[in-house]
C-alpha cells in the first residue's frame, strides 16, 4: 500500500498541523479513495479480459474506429530520417 516513509511524514504532518478530528476525517477519505481506486482498476482489468476473450467485440470496436476515422491519414509529428547534424562553433 504505502511506504513507511510516506506514512510517517503524513502522520507527523497531521500531528503537528491538524486537530485529531480533522485527521480522522482525512484518514476516512484516504481509505475511501483507495477503495475507489482498487474498484476502478478491477473494472479496467475485467474490461481488458473481456476484450481479449471476445473476437467479436474486438471486431466491432475496430469497425467503429474505422468508421470514425473515415479515411483520415495519420501524419507523424516526428520528421522522417535522422536529425540534422549541428556544426561546432570555433
Amino acid at each position: 500500500m504505502f511506504s513507511f516513509l510516506y506514512w510517517w511524514k503524513f502522520v507527523t504532518f497531521v500531528a503537528t498541523h491538524y486537530l485529531w478530528q480533522q485527521f480522522n476525517f482525512h484518514m476516512k477519505n484516504l481509505l475511501l479513495f483507495h477503495k475507489g481506486m482498487i474498484f476502478a482498476s478491477k473494472a479496467l482489468a475485467l474490461t481488458m479480459v473481456d476484450l481479449f476473450e471476445s473476437e467479436e467485440l474486438r471486431g466491432s470496436i475496430r469497425k467503429e474506429f474505422e468508421e470514425r476515422r473515415a479515411g483520415e491519414k495519420h501524419k507523424a509529428m516526428v520528421p522522417d530520417g535522422p536529425p540534422p547534424v549541428l556544426k561546432k562553433r570555433d
